[in-house]
């Protein structure tokens, strides 16, 4: 075993003081004049950290585990913030989609960075939903949804999961992620946090952050986060017109949606099931094929399949353990698993990453306050979410029929369409499971 140490004995990487506090805490400058022609769609975000929040640059060693689109995210926002976090790899990262949905929360975050622009022009704004059943005996009845009025709020978009990694790794300084290394252990030591690595080098942190890949559980979540039944997911682009409108047709055994892939006219189709095997998806695409108002489907053999995992939500509130405690704190889905489905995961990851920087930055708070701070909010925004869906029609009608994971994908569902509706999730159409 081997112990990495700093020039002055103290265990400590020393922190980034090469830009002042007010300097740090405004985050990336604007882009110059001259940029994308969609820089004017993404506005400043409603709260980023400032000056009157931090007090001087932070000395605190952190830790982001996983080079997530969360991970990337999170690590730029702790610099902006005045620290000098360390980011490393993963062993293993759950499975995403080819295709990321981002709300106009997520964007809002993204433009604080300076990546929303980039990121419009790689990626299709979304326009409207159309929400259906083709269940037996029902035919489709699509109802699209408009975009409420101009709000002043940045776009909701589709994007290519690898633009949005992309655009977050270019907005890092080079040297900044250590891929090489991966976490194999973490324990609480003496104030602070020990961690493995995967080369036996053992570092000590004041804060580690799992950064969606779900991999640091030291104590036990209760029901919903820590055990996840599994769900089949096949994904196939398609070289359809896109027109910026999102669909999802329900299914007997799930959900079969449609999302803008490109603006080059590329399509993602995801045939989502809760059965294992190919019959659940030939089902899927007899159900919605040939039917009205749904473009076509391909042969399942067409497809990429994987298996992915959705948490249950409890029925009760959200426990704050799910966004951590003490020195470890989780961003995304670690925080909750979910389906890409769902359509709530970048974005959660995205927002989840700002609040924990904001609880941070708070001069004065002692780590553990912060964390526990921050998932106390994150508990809260998200049990609101909870019970909005529950409270609905649909859900409820779900409730009495379908098998989890289906209730909890469709409780999200609704909550990531809330946007498009402008309203509760109980105005989706009844009979769609959210």
């Amino acid at each position: 075993m081997t112990d990495r140490s700093s020039a002055d004995g103290s265990g400590r990487a020393p922190a980034d003081r090469s830009r002042s506090p007010s300097e740090s805490a405004r985050g990336p400058s604007p882009a110059a004049p001259g940029g994308s022609p969609h820089e004017e769609r993404v506005p400043t975000p409603r709260w980023v950290p400032t000056d009157d929040v931090i007090g001087s640059t932070p000395d605190r060693q952190i830790l982001v585990v996983g080079d997530t689109p969360t991970g990337l995210a999170l690590t730029s926002l702790l610099r902006a913030a005045g620290y000098d976090p360390v980011l490393a790899g993963a062993a293993a990262v759950p499975t995403a989609s080819r295709v990321a949905f981002l709300s106009p929360a997520a964007m809002e975050v993204l433009g604080s960075l300076d990546a929303g622009a980039a990121l419009l022009d790689s990626g299709v704004v979304v326009d409207a939903v159309a929400v259906g059943s083709a269940r037996e005996g029902e035919h489709v009845a699509s109802t699209v949804r408009q975009r409420p009025g101009d709000t002043g709020r940045a776009p909701a978009i589709t994007v290519p999961t690898a633009a949005l990694s992309r655009a977050l790794d270019d907005g890092l300084p080079a040297g900044a992620a250590a891929r090489g290394r991966t976490v194999r252990s973490v324990s609480a030591e003496n104030g602070g946090v020990a961690v493995r690595f995967d080369d036996s080098v053992r570092e000590w942190f004041d804060l580690v952050v799992d950064a969606g890949v779900g991999s640091l559980r030291p104590e036990r979540r209760g029901a919903g986060a820590g055990s996840s039944p599994t769900v089949s997911q096949y994904e196939a682009v398609v070289d359809t017109p896109a027109d910026g409108t999102v669909r999802d047709v329900w299914v007997p055994d799930g959900v079969v949606q449609w999302l803008p892939a490109s603006p080059d006219g590329d399509t993602l189709v995801r045939i989502t099931t809760t059965e294992a095997g190919s019959a659940a998806g030939e089902r899927a695409i007899r159900a919605v094929r040939d039917r009205p108002a749904v473009p076509d489907v391909p042969e399942l053999g067409a497809f990429e399949h994987e298996t992915v995992r959705q948490g249950r939500l409890p029925e009760a509130a959200v426990p704050q353990g799910w966004w951590g405690s003490g020195r470890v704190a989780r961003c995304g889905r670690a925080a909750c698993p979910t389906v890409p489905a769902a359509g709530v995961g970048p974005s959660l990851g995205l927002t989840d990453a700002l609040g924990l920087v904001s609880s941070l930055a708070r001069d004065g708070t002692a780590v553990p306050a912060a964390v526990d701070a921050y998932a106390a909010s994150r508990a809260r925004r998200f049990d609101g979410v909870r019970r909005a869906a529950a409270g609905s029609d649909c859900v409820r009608q779900v409730r009495e029929s379908a098998p989890e994971p289906m209730r909890s994908l469709g409780a999200l569902r609704a909550a990531a369409l809330e946007p498009f509706t402008g309203t509760a999730p109980a105005a989706l159409p009844k009979g769609v499971p959210g």
